[in-house]
């Protein structure tokens, strides 16, 4: 695996790594428990397995609209059309707006104003990004995704350094820990994701003008696959009792400060 594979790899990476992902796994940990290894063993198959599966089954057709137009050829664009909808304006865009606006809170403020500068600067700067998708290899590849490993490192290392007791699991995650933690990794929404990365992720290869496209899509793959089953293991282990990670339930809606 050569630099340019490493940096798709990491690129991967920081797609899939959205807002969301950030509470999804500490808050498992905190609610199973002494229980976290198992339901962590099923959330990682969700949301960092059955992702990558699908980027490496997709890639060869080009396209997930090409590969399910196989099937019926009217499914491929019916399809995708949902899938962009879910990941884009329904659900995602928001969460992952308003999951960073709210780590900022401290900064900004409560004011309406401030929040709505933010809120304008963070989509300029989304914007500019998706308008350049050939160089997100360049963006998050070189830059912003080693930054965001390297700050997951200093949050979490120094709470792994001084344990605290382990916490009960709630009566939800006591019966079957793995069957929820396997339910809980589809709140990544990663798989529906990774219809759409796909494309994205053979545009950077070509620009790469790597020789073998299936070899460097399998190591970004693999690259991808295990850093977010090391970042996720990091988060989930940091939330065991360590009081990293603080929740509060507020209007049934749970709420992460670090």
């Amino acid at each position: 695996m050569n630099r340019q594979t490493l940096f798709l790899g990491i690129t991967l990476f920081s797609m899939f790594f959205g807002a969301g992902n950030l509470i999804f796994s500490p808050y498992m940990a905190a609610q199973a428990g002494a229980l976290t290894p198992a339901a962590l063993l099923g959330f990682v198959i969700t949301a960092v397995v059955l992702p990558v599966s699908a980027i490496v089954i997709i890639a060869p057709y080009g396209s997930a609209s090409r590969m399910i137009s196989r099937l019926w050829k009217p499914l491929g664009p019916v399809f995708l059309t949902l899938v962009y909808l879910l990941i884009g304006p329904c659900i995602a865009i928001p969460r992952t707006a308003g999951t960073s606006l709210e780590m900022w809170t401290w900064l900004i403020g409560s004011g309406w104003m401030p929040r709505i500068l933010y809120t304008v600067v963070f989509f300029a700067l989304a914007s500019l990004l998706a308008l350049h998708p050939g160089k997100l290899k360049d963006i998050l590849g070189k830059l912003l995704g080693p930054a965001l490993l390297v700050l997951i490192l200093l949050l979490c290392v120094p709470v792994l350094l001084h344990p605290g007791n382990v916490a009960q699991p709630s009566a939800e995650w006591a019966d079957q820990p793995f069957f929820t933690g396997l339910q809980e990794g589809y709140q990544t929404m990663d798989i529906l994701a990774a219809f759409c990365f796909s494309v994205v992720i053979l545009l950077n290869i070509r620009q790469a003008h790597l020789k073998n496209v299936k070899r460097a899509l399998l190591f970004a793959g693999l690259t991808a696959g295990v850093l977010l089953a090391v970042v996720y293991t990091l988060l989930a282990v940091s939330a065991l009792g360590m009081g990293m990670f603080v929740f509060y339930k507020k209007q049934d809606q749970f709420i992460l400060y670090v």
